[in-house]
């Protein structure tokens, strides 16, 4: 039953949006950005073109504080967990009108501090 409850993503990509910083009822601060993500992946034994857009929500002072620094363009690397609101699993909601699901940042990697901690 254990692996049923996993729910890790970790993905790289280029800032194609940067959002605008809001705060939840209990005062919590969040911010979104889109990501694109393009890379070859193997799959049946050959090379396919693997690209997606992502949502990407950040929540808590400490992952917005960093989420404030990012740069449109810029390449970044994100670790966390896939949701959708749960208002839109409801069985009276039609599919067509549910949302794509969001990745909820647990860890950022910012590509041009990385590459610049290591000259």
């Amino acid at each position: 039953m254990a692996a049923l409850e996993q729910n890790q993503f970790v993905i790289s990509g280029q800032v194609l949006k940067l959002g605008n910083e809001r705060f939840s009822p209990s005062g919590i601060p969040h911010y979104k950005i889109m990501i694109e993500h393009r890379s070859k992946q193997w799959e049946a034994g050959s090379g396919r073109l693997a690209a997606c857009r992502v949502m990407v929500q950040f929540s808590g002072e400490s992952l917005v504080s960093q989420a404030r620094q990012i740069e449109l363009g810029e390449k970044i690397v994100v670790k966390g967990f896939l949701s959708v609101p749960l208002k839109t699993l409801q069985s009276d909601v039609p599919s067509e009108l549910r949302f794509d699901p969001i990745l909820h940042a647990q860890h950022i990697e910012i590509m041009r501090r990385a590459a610049n901690a290591h000259p």
